[in-house]
């Protein structure tokens, strides 16, 4: 570890990796345990960016009680983001709200995060059909078979994604408590 650094989180990731698996069917227990031993970030996540303008989710302008705003503010950021892996800080910024808002409950030992609670709150059956409208819209009002395949591949692959991502950040802020 002294050699790889504690400066970059996924290259220090990367070279304990390449030190302890040997097979690539390790490598999911890995990345859980990684993630629980190196958390990402403690507590609420914070976004700090020079553009306090371009950035409306710095702030908490928006109450958690307004779902449908919500849940639009996550279709358009799930709509610029086209590969989810190059998140931006405003969707991960998003998804922590999501998840401290509509994620968590109490239980016997304190406050805990359910991604499940989380995502039921957002409607991705709903999301996912909106999605997939925005992606059909861009080939016109008949889109040949192939392309509405394609689309739909997309859109599941978008909310697949957007489920491993809310299900990290519950993971995370679990294993903290």
């Amino acid at each position: 570890m002294a050699t790889l650094g504690l400066g970059d989180r996924e290259v220090l990731r990367e070279g304990i990796a390449c030190a302890v698996l040997r097979r690539p069917d390790h490598r999911e227990t890995y990345d859980a345990l990684f993630d629980l031993w190196f958390p990402a970030a403690f507590g609420a996540r914070a976004v700090v960016t020079d553009d306090e303008a371009d950035d409306a989710l710095a702030d908490d302008s928006l109450p958690p009680d307004d779902v449908e705003a919500m849940r639009q503010m996550l279709l358009d950021l799930l709509t610029e983001n086209p590969e989810l892996g190059d998140m931006d800080e405003r969707l991960v910024a998003m998804i922590a709200r999501i998840v401290e808002a509509y994620g968590k409950y109490s239980s016997s030992r304190g406050p805990s995060f359910s991604s499940y609670q989380a995502l039921k709150s957002m409607a991705l059956d709903e999301l996912e059909a909106k999605l997939l409208a925005g992606l059909l819209a861009a080939y016109g009002d008949e889109p040949t078979p192939t392309q509405e395949q394609i689309a739909k591949a997309l859109a599941a692959q978008r909310i697949t994604q957007l489920r491993k991502l809310v299900d990290a950040e519950t993971k995370r802020r679990t294993a903290e408590q």
